[in-house]
């Protein structure tokens, strides 16, 4: 799969459909969609403090 990303100072840098399908088949398989939801927004704020 290739996916486009905006060129921007974080050292991190995904898309939040990538960061949910990563997390939702892997650490995170056992949350429903609405907690997997609000652990992919925690996991893309902290990306975003590095």
């Amino acid at each position: 799969m290739v996916r486009q990303h905006y060129l921007s100072d974080k050292k991190l840098n995904y898309h939040r459909d990538d960061m949910k399908e990563i997390l939702g088949t892997t650490i995170f398989h056992d949350l429903d969609d609405d907690n997997l939801a609000e652990q992919v927004e925690i996991n893309l704020r902290m990306f975003d403090q590095l």
